[in-house]
């Protein structure tokens, strides 16, 4: 019984590795699926129209 479990272990781990290695070959080199995206640093110049109302004086 503990034989069984053990290979049964050992044959998830070797398919594991497999498609791994598999999905490494097929997914295109720019794909990032699951990765954040870069952060870009936001401008620092104001724009118009992107004042708070409360500078406006209302």
């Amino acid at each position: 019984m503990l034989g069984g479990s053990i290979l049964v272990i050992l044959l998830a781990l070797v398919l594991e590795g497999l498609f791994a290695g598999l999905q490494k070959f097929v997914v295109p080199r720019g794909v990032a699926v699951g990765r954040p995206p870069v952060d870009r640093k936001a401008s620092t110049r104001r724009r118009p129209g992107m004042e708070p109302a409360i500078t406006k004086g209302i």
